[in-house]
């Protein structure tokens, strides 16, 4: 194809996915929204058409939207709410976001007026494409926040107090999740599919950078689907768990004792988070979802 001829039919592709007013869906754009509102109620999930005529939802109190637009195919964005910038430090927002949009490559994160705006954005042929895609789209936009949050957590302190790198004794770079049985063998691997029918002991486990060798308390609280922190008889105040974490300098990976029961199926499908803390300072997280 030629130079010419190949830029033209990129701009044509490229106009045929830019959306079209919020108040002038076709009849095929309407018949999918309407599809998309039967799926997300069938989910368990309030859906509405907001003042801008996007499909509208919450999960866990998150406000999430879906743009509509192009047609054969559709041309869909899933957006959700980011951080709200209020008195955060720009700059040190603008390098997390980068930093989310490298690691994260089917999400991206934009700043916009007063909050961080993201979103996944793809084509498809008819609803059922997207609801093949949905639950991995919504991990996807829950990655990407993460991210931006965890390193505007671990960059801000530096920034503010004129240092190049944090005084913490160690940082988190991400987290993920598997499940274990009781003497610790593994199940599910870190980062790989949950499934409800497997869930025993939910793990985290953490890539560390330590900056100071040492032993150390690390807090981990476990959100359920409902909100509601898991606890059980020995559980600190505020925390389900705590490891004693032994770490030698540089980077590293560090695997969490797991939390849940021996029974097969302990844990119901559904949205999960593992929070981590040292010093009451959030310093990972990560949400998840068992299916």
């Amino acid at each position: 194809m030629k130079p010419a001829t190949y830029l033209l039919c990129l701009l044509l592709a490229l106009l045929s996915a830019a959306p079209a007013h919020a108040d002038d869906l076709t009849d095929p754009q309407k018949a999918f929204q309407a599809n998309l509102m039967q799926f997300l109620r069938e989910e368990g999930f309030s859906p509405y058409i907001d003042d801008d005529n996007d499909l509208s939802f919450k999960k866990e109190g998150t406000l999430h939207w879906i743009k509509i637009s192009g047609g054969n195919p559709f041309y869909i964005e899933l957006h959700r709410v980011g951080i709200k910038m209020d008195d955060l430090d720009r700059d040190v927002l603008l390098e997390a976001v980068n930093e989310a949009n490298k690691r994260t490559p089917c999400a991206k994160a934009m700043i916009l007026n007063t909050l961080v705006s993201l979103a996944v954005e793809v084509f498809c042929h008819g609803p059922e494409d997207f609801r093949y895609m949905f639950y991995k789209s919504m991990d996807a936009l829950s990655a990407v926040n993460e991210t931006v949050r965890d390193y505007y957590d671990q960059h801000s302190s530096a920034s503010s107090s004129g240092g190049g790198s944090s005084t913490a004794p160690f940082t988190v770079t991400s987290v993920s999740v598997g499940i274990q049985d009781k003497d610790g063998n593994t199940i599910t691997a870190y980062g790989e599919t949950l499934y409800s029918s497997q869930t025993r002991y939910l793990a985290p486990k953490a890539k560390l950078n330590v900056n100071t060798a040492g032993t150390y308390d690390v807090y981990i609280k476990l959100y359920t689907p409902s909100g509601t922190l898991s606890t059980g008889s020995s559980s600190p105040s505020g925390y389900s768990y705590k490891n004693s974490v032994k770490l030698s300098a540089g980077p590293q990976s560090y695997e969490f004792t797991g939390w849940g029961g021996n029974d097969p199926g302990h844990w119901s499908a559904g949205s999960y988070r593992f929070e981590l803390y040292y010093n009451d300072k959030l310093i990972g997280q990560n949400s998840f979802t068992i299916y």
